[in-house]
């Protein structure tokens, strides 16, 4: 995706392999969701989140707000959507904001 190349991020986001492995995990299926976002494959990565988000991806802020990667989604009322879902998931498993993590990971221990 960081080389512009479309076909390719789309043909691994199709895989039988990937599609096993990723429809199981946040991480990945967020992941994925990003790099297919950055390609510009706006219909895979809103699946992919939607899969990322039904497995418990729940961090708002960073999709919506300080991934990058993401940026491509953003005003799209799918993603908006997503990211509604995630601030109603988030907050009944009262996660911290990302915004708190991102400052202890930058604290000295």
């Amino acid at each position: 995706a960081l080389e512009g190349d479309t076909a390719g991020a789309a043909a691994l986001a199709a895989s039988d392999e990937t599609c096993a492995v990723f429809e199981r995990d946040w991480g990945w299926s967020y992941c994925l969701a990003a790099e297919l976002a950055l390609a510009g494959v706006p219909e895979a990565a809103l699946y992919w989140l939607d899969v990322a988000v039904r497995n418990g991806w729940s961090q708002a802020a960073m999709a919506g707000e300080h991934d990058g990667l993401m940026a491509s989604l953003r005003g799209d009322s799918r993603f908006e959507a997503l990211l509604d879902r995630m601030r109603r998931q988030a907050a009944s498993i009262a996660l911290p904001p990302v915004d708190d993590l991102f400052v202890r990971a930058e604290t000295p221990v």
